[in-house]
């Protein structure tokens, strides 16, 4: 078997025999729950290299999820996935769930006619939801709100993920710029409507204990992920025409001079058209 035991020198392998195996095993789906759990969990974040293993970068201020991903991602095929990680510099690890054998990803390009693809009929939507929204999904909590929300700069994984909710009638807003001519800088965001987390969180598969609120795993230093605050502010925006820069600093428990930058630096990024009128911020449509 291939014991998809990576050495410094990845992806060499540890014996011939291993490596082998690695150009030639047949691959079986164990589960289809999981099966299409695995499918949103390598759509949200799947990296296909050149020599075909899939690697999946996990967020590292959610290290504890890691262990969580691998056995379930090993629940999915009759290939173990494994867990990595790059040291780039002192403070910046790296960390990875990895399928080391190349026959994953032949056999999703065999089913699905080319891989990546979100042209694929799901029959456990909860699933598939459940494996996107752990990788890319966004919780932000305080005293003042709770929000779910997500972005996508993939059009048609924008859509896909808004079809998988309609499908559950999880009612959400969105922000979208896909139908400008900028393709670099499109983006989708989806924000779960207040009155459809008890929903959201009923239907869709979730394991990350970082998609939960009140979760009981501490981050150090309150750990936020990139863009955590940026689309925060999107969500709020999204559903209050204008909101001033000490009303949202209030919402979200920030001090103003963090919002203020905040919304400098989206203005200046033209992923969303935002315009200021008097003291109060507002979403272009």
């Amino acid at each position: 078997m291939n014991c998809g035991k990576a050495l410094k020198t990845n992806p060499k392998f540890c014996s011939q025999e291993c490596s082998a195996e690695y150009r030639i095993k047949k691959v079986k789906v164990l589960d289809k729950r999981e099966f299409e759990y695995a499918l949103g969990v390598l759509l949200a974040n799947g990296t296909f290299r050149k020599n075909k293993t899939i690697n999946i970068e996990i967020d590292p201020g959610e290290k504890p999820f890691l262990e969580l991903l691998i056995k379930q991602l090993s629940l999915a095929f009759n290939v173990q996935a494994v867990k990595s990680k790059y040291q780039r510099s002192k403070n910046n690890e790296r960390l990875y769930a990895v399928y080391n054998t190349k026959a994953i990803l032949k056999f999703l390009e065999d089913n699905f006619k080319g891989f990546p693809t979100f042209n694929i009929d799901l029959k456990f939507i909860g699933y598939f939801l459940g494996g996107w929204w752990d990788i890319n999904g966004y919780v932000f909590e305080n005293e003042n709100l709770n929000l779910i929300y997500t972005i996508t700069s993939n059009k048609k994984e924008f859509f896909k993920i808004l079809e998988c909710l309609d499908e559950f009638k999880i009612f959400y807003r969105v922000i979208s710029s896909f139908d400008t001519k900028n393709i670099e800088k499109n983006i989708g965001h989806i924000t779960i409507e207040e009155n459809s987390l008890n929903r959201f969180f009923e239907k869709v598969r979730l394991i990350n204990p970082y998609r939960f609120f009140d979760n009981k795993i501490e981050r150090s230093s309150r750990y936020r992920r990139r863009g955590e605050v940026k689309y925060a502010i999107l969500s709020l925006l999204s559903k209050e025409k204008g909101l001033d820069v000490k009303c949202l600093s209030n919402k979200l428990n920030l001090a103003p001079k963090v919002i203020s930058n905040y919304l400098r630096r989206l203005h200046e990024s033209s992923l969303i058209s935002l315009e200021k009128r008097d003291t109060s911020w507002f979403i272009k449509k």
